[in-house]
């Protein structure tokens, strides 16, 4: 769980995959669209991994709230919220880390003495987190709640930005600029891993951002 969490918070806040984030978050046009898209984000990386969800979910609900505070769109910011935990909900249970689907395809897990007595042999993916019914059902339950998402979005005065849960000097550098300022991010990552000792960078500040780990934690399948 701790890898988990660690390595989804290292890729999200990469220079190059926390700039995608933060030029997706400037997509929407409303509070809406902002709530609604921020949860078909959550919901489509939950069917990959419940964990890549857990945290890009979160910090996506994030960039998405300071992106609409910088362009003045009335985004309500716990629905934001609310979306970014969608995909822990609703879909991962049918996706490529489902636990249940996944321990059917082991014999170690059928038979006596486990949580599947009841069975006398294995089930393969393509029956369960590849059936047509179970993609169907994956499909129309994304569409189902970023419906619902965009019809509960407040507007107007309704709307609490994120700034009335998180103070302002905490989202912005002093220069009122964004965190994904564009040029500082493209400086930022093309000094990934290969800056000198003396860069002024903190020596977990390179960590966050090397290369060579991130490439052997996705070798290792984490």
């Amino acid at each position: 769980m701790v890898l988990i969490l660690m390595t989804g918070f290292v890729i999200a806040y990469h220079p190059r995959v926390n700039d995608l984030l933060q030029r997706l978050a400037r997509v929407p046009a409303t509070g809406a669209q902002a709530a609604a898209f921020v949860g078909f984000i959550s919901m489509s990386l939950a069917w990959i991994h419940w964990g890549f969800s857990l945290i890009m979910g979160a910090i996506f609900a994030r960039e998405m709230g300071k992106a609409a505070h910088e362009e003045g769109i009335d985004a309500h910011y716990p629905l934001l919220a609310v979306g970014g935990y969608m995909g822990l909900g609703l879909t991962w249970h049918w996706g490529l880390s489902a636990s249940a689907p996944l321990q059917l395809t082991d014999a170690n897990n059928i038979g006596e003495g486990t949580g599947f007595d009841f069975l006398t042999s294995t089930i393969p993916a393509a029956e369960t987190i590849f059936h047509p019914y179970a993609i169907a059902l994956t499909i129309l339950s994304i569409i189902f709640a970023t419906l619902v998402l965009y019809v509960l979005a407040p507007s107007g005065d309704r709307a609490k930005g994120i700034t009335e849960y998180v103070d302002e000097g905490e989202l912005f550098d002093a220069t009122g600029g964004g965190a994904g300022d564009e040029a500082a991010a493209e400086a930022a990552a093309e000094a990934v891993d290969d800056g000198p000792a003396g860069d002024g960078r903190l020596p977990s500040e390179r960590l966050n951002n090397s290369r060579v780990l991130g490439g052997l934690s996705h070798c290792l399948g984490y």
